[in-house]
């Protein structure tokens, strides 16, 4: 595997691993609700982890002479020409209801059209509008993590072995 994209691949999964433990101690120590935290914290978490599945991306990419462009998902990376086992796994999990399917899903579009509500409020117009952030819970993040890391460290070793 590519020594530098591999590096960048451990730091943002370190990252994500800082803030997870960090959003831990805060859930143990009760001054913040859950639900604030996932809704403040909940999707640094997850662009953490995006990140370093990103990088995961460019590192097999790298690794089996793919192009040198940061792709999105296993999906648009495979439209490349790249075929390895590697790639094959994270098309299964991609396509599947899995964790990583989760992941990747988009959660947070804002609504098309809010509706105006007739307010007593004067000139002020208030709008109706649904929330537009529908977070992932905090241990699911930790799932995402832990799964993200195994599944990671399994085909790094699984490369070395060849």
């Amino acid at each position: 595997m590519n020594n530098a994209e591999r590096a960048a691949t451990n730091e943002r999964l370190y990252s994500a691993r800082l803030q997870a433990d960090w959003y831990q101690q805060q859930v143990e120590a009760g001054d913040i609700a859950i639900r604030v935290l996932e809704l403040a914290c909940g999707e640094g978490l997850k662009q953490q982890l995006l990140s370093a599945y990103r990088c995961y991306l460019l590192e097999l990419s790298t690794t089996y002479r793919g192009d040198q462009h940061t792709h999105l998902s296993a999906e648009s990376l495979s439209l490349t020409g790249l075929h390895c086992a590697e790639l094959n796994e994270l098309l299964v999990l991609e396509r599947s209801e899995s964790w990583l399917s989760e992941l990747l899903s988009n959660t947070g579009n804002p609504p098309n059209n809010p509706t105006p509500q007739t307010s007593n409020a004067g000139d002020i117009q208030v709008f109706n509008v649904a929330p537009t952030q529908s977070p992932i819970s905090l241990d699911r993040l930790k799932y995402c993590y832990l799964a993200l890391k195994k599944l990671i460290d399994s085909q790094r070793s699984h490369s070395e072995e060849w």
